[in-house]
């Protein structure tokens, strides 16, 4: 058990890694990318603009643990062990996983929703999905 705890925080560590650069840069490709879907309904407005909030909530909390990580790197107190440096990357790196998941459902979501008002078949690449 201990060792599966290791390996998923050494995952997510690696993953929070490129989660650094990746959460600006992907939260802003799936926002682009729904907004040609803004004019069709109002529950897509509310789907696009929940993802939006969510997207400023994570920048947000990916800014405070940045802040922590650099006060680690620093040499500043971190946490009561040598890993609380890690554990903040993990923690991004799961905040990524996270927003990759929202983003498929919601882009899932609008996409079948968009497939339905404009009559283009959901399995059809260019319906939607992001």
């Amino acid at each position: 058990m201990d060792r599966a705890v290791i390996g998923a925080v050494d995952l997510f560590g690696f993953i929070g890694s490129a989660g650094i650069v990746l959460i600006p840069l992907r939260s802003f490709v799936v926002i682009r990318n729904l907004t040609r879907f803004w004019n069709l309904s109002f529950t897509i407005k509310l789907l696009i603009a929940a993802f939006a909030a969510f997207a400023v909530l994570l920048l947000l909390a990916e800014v405070q643990l940045l802040a922590g990580i650099y006060r680690c790197l620093l040499g500043e107190h971190c946490g009561a062990k040598r890993a609380s440096g890690w554990m903040k990357v993990a923690s991004i790196g799961v905040w990524y996983v996270t927003l990759e998941l929202i983003a498929f459902a919601i882009g899932r979501t609008v996409g079948k929703m968009a497939a339905v008002q404009t009559s283009i078949p959901a399995d059809n690449p260019s319906s939607g999905a992001i």
